[in-house]
């Protein structure tokens, strides 16, 4: 993980229950806490890393008419996605080039950000807000909107509302306080 400053506090609230069995894989992507209990190559959190500029503004045209709001692009250039709390977490997707969409291995890029914004649109997403996450637990999804700010809805329901958030940084560092006091139950 790169030091980015906004998301220095994030950073050390993963890094705060993975002292054992970390890796960074071939492609720069960041294990953190092991679980050899779980599966041989199982860990708590998968960090992805950062996208350049050149990315970004490419992300950018291909998500028009919607926009990549300022902290969405803060957020690509400190991970550029996250699997966190393994199998009843959460995924913030990242954007996959097309030259990088061929892969061998499983985890060494993140959830696409174009499946959930592009052909296969989530059901309650609006054309100017971008579907950034994705709940394992129960489907739900999370959505920027064009202001900044972080909704989680389920697309069997979109106009009930699960939770919202002023902004990406807050919706992290709210989720994984959650689910780090909720972790005895996270890998049951």
């Amino acid at each position: 993980m790169n030091g980015h400053l906004p998301y220095n506090e994030i950073s050390s609230m993963l890094n705060c229950g993975s002292s054992v069995g970390n890796k960074v894989s071939d492609s720069g992507a960041i294990f953190l806490g092991h679980m050899p209990e779980v599966a041989p190559k199982a860990y708590l959190h998968v960090i992805y890393p950062p996208i350049d500029e050149k990315s970004i503004l490419e992300l950018n045209e291909i998500l028009k008419p919607a926009i990549l709001h300022s902290s969405l692009i803060d957020f690509f250039r400190f991970a550029n996605g996250m699997n966190l709390f393994f199998k009843k977490g959460f995924r913030v997707f990242g954007y996959v080039s097309a030259e990088k969409r061929v892969s061998e291995g499983f985890f060494d890029y993140p959830d696409d950000i174009l499946h959930a914004n592009g052909d296969i649109r989530i059901k309650g997403s609006e054309s100017n807000e971008i579907t950034i996450g994705w709940y394992l637990a129960d489907s739900s999804y999370v959505n920027l909107d064009e202001c900044g700010r972080v909704v989680r809805f389920n697309p069997s329901n979109p106009k009930k509302i699960i939770q919202c958030w002023l902004d990406i940084k807050s919706w992290l560092i709210s989720e994984i306080e959650r689910l780090n006091n909720d972790f005895s139950h996270v890998t049951s």
